[in-house]
């Protein structure tokens, strides 16, 4: 099998549709390895390869109407196309996507059908078979994408970092309100405590009245302070000094 035409690297697409059957009938798998090989050597770096291989019934369906040695070559085939995927995978080509056509089941309801409607039915079900998208890799975009990737990272852990910071800095300064809101409570707690403590025993000894037993007796013995009089008090005791008075005058005279 040979090629003719076609530089390496010279095109950017490359279309393969419903034509692997008829090398694989003719030149068997080494045939169809071969084109998948100067498929590749076509394509440029980060090329497409459209894909549409025929499945194994359609193999089958034709093997009747096959000459003698197409029908030899047909029971030597190993690499079915149900593998052409991993096959191009591991030379190197990477699935973009698997395009399908629409659905082309029959419409429910009887309806009558033209000739017209048959043809449409006929052409979708001929190309319901799927379409594989696959890329060639272009190894320069690896290492750009590698060295947006680097970059990526070294912002996010950089932000990271800057949050981690910020974050640690308001835990700091939470746990410092959390200790001064605690000394303060504590001292408001213990000064509490005193007062309860002061009222439950009491004031010491002399201080005061009730300050103890000795305190309690000195402060009974002593006269009660004397405050101020009043106008009626003031005018009793003016009258009893002046009463006391004409008393004593009365034996000199």
């Amino acid at each position: 099998l040979s090629f003719q035409g076609g530089n390496q690297g010279a095109f950017d697409v490359v279309l393969c549709l419903s034509v692997t059957k008829w090398i694989h009938f003719n030149w068997k798998d080494k045939g169809i390895k071969q084109l998948f090989n100067k498929i590749w050597d076509w394509l440029s770096p980060g090329g497409l390869l459209i894909l549409e291989p025929q499945p194994w019934k359609s193999y089958r369906k034709k093997f009747a109407s096959l000459t003698p040695q197409i029908k030899e070559n047909y029971h030597t085939i190993e690499l079915r196309p149900s593998q052409f995927l991993d096959h191009l995978k591991k030379m190197g080509f990477k699935l973009v996507r698997e395009l399908r056509s629409g659905e082309t089941g029959k419409k429910k309801g009887k309806k009558k059908t033209t000739k017209r409607d048959e043809t449409q039915t006929s052409v979708k079900r001929g190309f319901a078979r799927p379409v594989f998208l696959l890329r060639k890799p272009d190894p320069s975009k690896k290492k750009t994408i590698g060295n947006k990737k680097k970059v990526r990272n070294k912002k996010r852990s950089g932000q990271k970092a800057s949050l981690d910071a910020a974050v640690s800095a308001r835990d700091q300064k939470k746990l410092k309100q959390k200790k001064k809101d605690k000394s303060k409570r504590a001292k408001r707690v213990k000064g509490s405590d005193k007062s309860l403590e002061a009222k439950a025993n009491g004031p010491r000894e002399g201080e005061g009245y009730g300050a103890g037993k000795k305190g309690s007796e000195e402060e009974r013995s002593r006269p009660p302070k004397r405050g101020k009089k009043t106008k009626s008090e003031i005018f009793s005791s003016q009258s009893e000094t002046s009463q006391d008075l004409e008393g004593s005058a009365s034996p000199f005279l």
